[in-house]
């Protein structure tokens, strides 16, 4: 409920102000931007994601600034610049490793992975991915996880293996049901039904 979101971090942030609390000001803002993007709302979501980057440098809250960049390579690939998106993710991953946030750095090293996909880099985008859905799974980051293995089945059916193809895509399925996310089930089984994967 993305909207119902926007207006309740509306009302979190002139709390923090008044508090003085700019690390809440900046959650507050990187989870505005999240909702933002959510709704297709691209230039006010990267603003977004610059304020929070700002607020979170004045507290020296590192992984904020980090995942300020995940979301700024979202917006990029949703943009069609995927070689914007690859260095920003790259730089993210790297920040990740840094401050000890395995998990988050699994998704920066997905959208890497992604990006690398979008710009015909196959290879490299299969090792990235293959990174990124180990890291999820040792850290018990289903989310994660499912979105890697559902690009990775993307990057196996460029490969034209299409068993790799099927295991990926149906795990990430199965995931995405668990985890009671509807719509990335949806487009995980349209995508599959699209190039006659029986995932179920």
């Amino acid at each position: 409920r993305h909207t119902e979101a926007l207006g309740l971090y509306a009302s979190a942030i002139p709390s923090y102000q008044r508090i003085g609390n700019v690390n809440g000001i900046a959650e507050s803002y990187h989870n505005t931007a999240i909702a933002l993007r959510k709704l297709q709302r691209l230039d006010a979501a990267e603003d977004h994601e610059r304020r929070a980057a700002e607020y979170a440098r004045q507290v020296s809250n590192d992984r904020l600034v980090a995942l300020t960049l995940v979301g700024r390579a979202e917006i990029s690939l949703m943009r069609g610049d995927a070689a914007l998106a690859e260095a920003t993710a790259t730089r993210a991953a790297r920040d990740l490793a840094t401050v000890g946030d395995p998990a988050r750095q699994a998704d920066a090293i997905r959208l890497t992975g992604v990006a690398r996909l979008v710009m015909g880099q196959v290879g490299a985008a299969r090792t990235a991915l293959d990174q990124a859905v180990t890291l999820a799974a040792q850290h018990n980051s289903t989310l994660i996880e499912a979105e890697s293995r559902w690009a990775r089945a993307q990057v196996a059916l460029a490969l034209e293996d299409r068993t790799a193809a099927l295991d990926d895509a149906q795990r990430a399925a199965t995931m995405f049901r668990q985890l009671d996310a509807p719509i990335e089930f949806a487009a995980v089984t349209a995508w599959a039904a699209q190039h006659s994967l029986p995932v179920t």
